[in-house]
């Protein structure tokens, strides 16, 4: 199931849904590795999900900010020009 069925599903609340991946990247950030990057990405993904477009950029740009991973950095890049065209 993906993120988006199962937040509808549940019908929650954007803040309940972002609190756990939240306290990860509290949790990780000290680490400055690909869980970090993972979860900035994870947490772009619900925020653009709300359309919460500026807040996911931001997340895309710390999750590039946290890996060399080429794999990591290709799918940031995709959904970052995913939403350039969804704003136009």
């Amino acid at each position: 199931m993906n993120l988006y069925i199962y937040i509808i599903k549940r019908n929650q609340q954007e803040k309940k849904i972002l609190e756990p991946i939240n306290s990860v990247i509290v949790k990780y950030r000290n680490e400055n590795n690909r869980l970090l990057a993972n979860a900035y990405f994870v947490r772009a993904e619900i925020n653009r999900l709300f359309k919460k477009y500026k807040n996911a950029l931001l997340d895309y740009n710390r999750c590039l900010t946290q890996t060399e991973d080429d794999n990591i950095k290709i799918q940031v890049n995709i959904m970052k020009y995913y939403l350039a065209i969804i704003k136009m």
